[in-house]
């Protein structure tokens, strides 16, 4: 009767294959996730910008309010003029969100971002405090690293689109 006295040099490379097939299937889910979130979170807010102009042109004024919380979360809000929320949608920190404005990068780190669809000349208007008009919103990137998705709001009609 022979005594095992360990494994075979063979035995050893069927498992570290077999730990590499694992460890690779494990990364390509973590890819898969992150890309989902991203497209989740930027259909979700297409939804509420179709929302806001669906109001806004049937028969009241309507506006988004995008702001960071403490958590560092970026929440969009959307609100009918008399103030009555509508929608949230809070994105998670983990997603890079950047707002621009013709091409200027809007900075979401120094108060909340307010988006009022415009009928007569349509798009979403970014107004300062003093209530003049810095122009219109033009793109909203979500993005965690690698991944990204562009919302496309045309400046003529403010219809939502991926680019």
């Amino acid at each position: 009767m022979e005594k095992n006295k360990g494994v075979t040099l063979i035995e050893l490379i069927v498992v570290i294959g077999i730990m590499g097939v694992v460890a690779g299937l494990i990364g390509l889910s973590l890819v898969v996730v992150s890309r989902q979130r991203v497209s989740s979170a930027a259909s979700d807010i297409k939804g509420q910008f179709q929302t806001a102009q669906t109001i806004a042109l049937s028969k009241d004024d309507c506006y988004v309010k995008i702001e960071k919380n403490s958590s560092d979360e970026v929440i969009f809000t959307t609100y009918s003029s008399l103030e009555k929320k509508l929608d949230t949608c809070v994105i998670d920190k983990k997603i890079e969100v950047k707002i621009y404005a013709g091409s200027s990068e809007v900075n979401l780190g120094s108060g909340p971002v307010i988006m009022k669809y415009e009928r007569q000349t349509g798009g979403f208007e970014y107004p300062t405090q003093n209530g003049s008009t810095l122009g219109k919103i033009t793109r909203i990137v979500f993005g965690t690293g690698k991944r990204e998705i562009v919302l496309r709001l045309n400046k003529a009609t403010g219809k939502v689109t991926y680019e």
